[in-house]
């Protein structure tokens, strides 16, 4: 019996041997030249391609990023918007595929005698695939599901021709090809690799009853732990996405007795917690808090916040789900889309509640932050751009309300008001500052219920512009500065200041109060215009 030293040792020793005996032939069909060729290839070229190759999967593997916010790809190494077109193992891969079909292929009257060729080509076009060469892979690939004579490497063939087709968008391609899978049969250890393909090939269909289907298939025939977690992971969050909740929290739960690591294993828990029923919640809350007490998921607090937010809105706690979604967006740092994602449920709430200035901040923080390709991003441009109009004129009414009561005090009364406003606007100007930098929900609903817009001049702007739409260029007011030159004396203005500030000029404010009756009427004519546009858009 030889022993495993020997086994390894052995077809070396061989190669070394025939190499003493000189090139042979690739002309020839004899015992030797096969023989050469073929062990040749098999253990030089094609063996140091395949390692680079999966050393090029490995990295992929490594380096995912997975966006958890939406359905993840199936395969381990993601999609093509990770590869890397300019890895050196995919070039190595090729290029010793190519040697080796230079130097050892026997192709004798139409027929290949080197067992290992056909090999090389399905590395190269493996490799092309990762290198987004789709074209010139799909064409190796499809070579050798014409050409090999081994029923695996030509099922195996197929099968990256169907994931080259996915990749490119050629969806119809892909279907053919998988037709052709299934009337000739499949090589039975190829079928995980086969149903995973079929599940992202569903999954980009939108056909997920059919990618749940495929997915069952996958982790019945998968023997690795680590893919089976992941296909079950991926079939989770379908069960979410079509809002079956019972099974899709089922589904977690099975994830995590796979052991999956740390990575599915948190968004399992998070998952969890927002699809669980009513009776589940307080243990999931606790769950969720003790996770923001451990070290490890300091870089996740801003979605573990957000799962705590989503309890708190199935419990119709409005109130701590605003603070909990609040939080997330103070914490997160990295995760855009999950910043983007809290910012919408803050929308939502708000719009709900029709408080329409702090919806409309957050809606335009949601299409800051959340990923162009989310399918609910259009909408939320939408709602933006409709509520910027809704709240500009919801300003114009509230900034001219409150000019037209400041024109109802008497001249000490509104000059002491001035003077106390600017000063409190020096307070908030310095906390601004001391605060620079700092992204907190709270600040976008500062400009929310009860506030004074007097120094907005995005709402001064667009309410005299729409003015003028409707009623003319007439005035808005007399020459205040002027006619009113007994006020000026409280200006606190003086040459010792460093600068100029119009904004903390008590003038600046005054020269807006309607105090005369042609500026009264354009104020009231300024509130029926905002009311007439906020009728329209509602």
């Amino acid at each position: 019996m030889i022993s495993p030293k020997w086994r390894l040792i052995l077809p070396v020793l061989l190669i070394g041997l025939l190499l003493g005996l000189g090139g042979c032939s690739t002309k020839k069909n004899k015992f030797m030249n096969r023989f050469w060729h073929s062990m040749n290839t098999k253990f030089n070229g094609y063996f140091n391609g395949n390692e680079a190759l999966k050393a090029g999967m490995q990295d992929l593997i490594r380096n995912r990023h997975d966006n958890f916010t939406k359905i993840i790809p199936v395969y381990e190494y993601g999609d093509r918007s990770g590869f890397q077109a300019q890895n050196a193992q995919w070039d190595r891969a090729v290029k010793k595929g190519v040697i080796m079909i230079k130097k050892h292929s026997m192709l004798i009257n139409g027929k290949q005698y080197n067992r290992y060729i056909d090999d090389c080509y399905l590395m190269m076009g493996i490799a092309h695939y990762f290198k987004l060469d789709f074209t010139m892979g799909i064409g190796q690939l499809r070579y050798v599901s014409e050409s090999s004579e081994k029923k695996k490497t030509q099922d195996e063939a197929k099968i990256w021709m169907v994931r080259s087709y996915v990749e490119e968008g050629e969806m119809a391609e892909a279907a053919t090809t998988i037709r052709r899978i299934d009337a000739e049969g499949l090589f039975p250890k190829l079928k995980p690799l086969y149903w995973a393909s079929i599940a992202e090939y569903n999954i980009r269909n939108k056909e997920y009853e059919k990618a749940i289907q495929a997915l069952d298939n996958a982790i019945e025939y998968e023997k690795k732990k680590k893919k089976k977690a992941r296909y079950t992971f991926v079939k989770a969050q379908i069960l979410q996405y079509l809002k079956d909740n019972t099974k899709a929290y089922e589904t977690y739960a099975a994830v995590l007795k796979l052991k999956p690591e740390y990575e599915l294993e948190f968004q399992s828990k998070i998952n969890m917690a927002r699809t669980a029923g009513k009776d589940s919640n307080e243990d999931l809350k606790k769950l969720l808090k003790k996770m923001l007490k451990d070290d490890k998921n300091i870089e996740y607090q801003d979605q573990i916040y957000y799962a705590i937010g989503s309890i708190n809105l199935k419990e119709n706690n409005k109130t701590n789900a605003i603070l909990n979604f609040t939080k997330s967006v103070e914490v997160s740092i990295n995760n855009k889309n999950q910043k983007g994602l809290s910012c919408l449920e803050l929308a939502r709430i708000y719009f709900a509640d029709r408080k329409y200035e702090p919806a409309q901040a957050y809606y335009d923080s949601t299409a800051t932050f959340l990923d162009k390709d989310h399918p609910e991003y259009e909408t939320v441009v939408r709602l933006k751009e409709n509520l910027t109009d809704v709240v500009l004129n919801i300003r114009i009414i509230q900034l001219q309300d409150s000019l037209q009561r400041l024109a109802q005090m008497d001249e000490k009364s509104l000059i002491a008001f001035l003077d106390d406003y600017v000063e409190d606007l020096k307070k908030q100007d310095e906390e601004a500052k001391f605060n620079q930098g700092n992204f907190s929900g709270n600040q976008m609903m500062e400009s929310g219920e009860g506030k004074w817009y007097f120094y907005n001049t995005q709402a001064l702007a667009f309410g005299r512009n729409e003015f003028k739409k409707v009623w003319g260029d007439r005035p808005l007011e007399d020459d205040w500065r002027r006619s009113n030159k007994s006020i000026t004396s409280f200006s606190d203005v003086t040459n010792n200041e460093p600068a100029y500030n119009p904004r903390y000029d008590p003038l600046t404010y005054l020269k807006e109060v309607p105090r005369t009756d042609s500026m009264m009427k354009a104020s009231n004519e300024m509130i029926l215009v905002a009311l007439f546009i906020l009728g329209i858009l509602y």
